[in-house]
């Protein structure tokens, strides 16, 4: 005989509503993250101390550019702390080429 499937067990709410979800999520995908894996900042940091701040950044926001769909990715601490430097990089003087002059 026959048995039918089982139902697929509901998915789990948080009481706080999608923000708590998102929140649960954060926090369980922390405990995952690798230790000593990619960290966003050190990069910038590597690259502004040998300026090559501008030539790096296009790459790194090509690699970042999924955050905007993913808001548990996005609250990672080493995503968040690499998004809020790039928003104090926006418009700074340590994007810009020194301007050399040609003879």
């Amino acid at each position: 005989a026959l048995v039918p499937p089982s139902p697929s067990p509901a998915p789990r709410l948080c009481s706080a509503g999608p923000l708590g979800e998102v929140r649960a999520a954060v926090r369980e995908a922390e405990l995952l993250l690798p230790r000593g894996g990619f960290d966003p900042c050190a990069l910038m940091r590597a690259a502004h101390s040998r300026g090559r701040l501008p030539l790096c950044l296009p790459w790194l926001l090509c690699y970042l550019r999924p955050l905007q769909e993913d808001p548990v990715s996005r609250a990672l601490p080493p995503y968040r702390a690499a998004l809020a430097a790039l928003r104090a990089l926006a418009g700074s003087a340590a994007l810009l080429a020194p301007l050399q002059p040609r003879d």
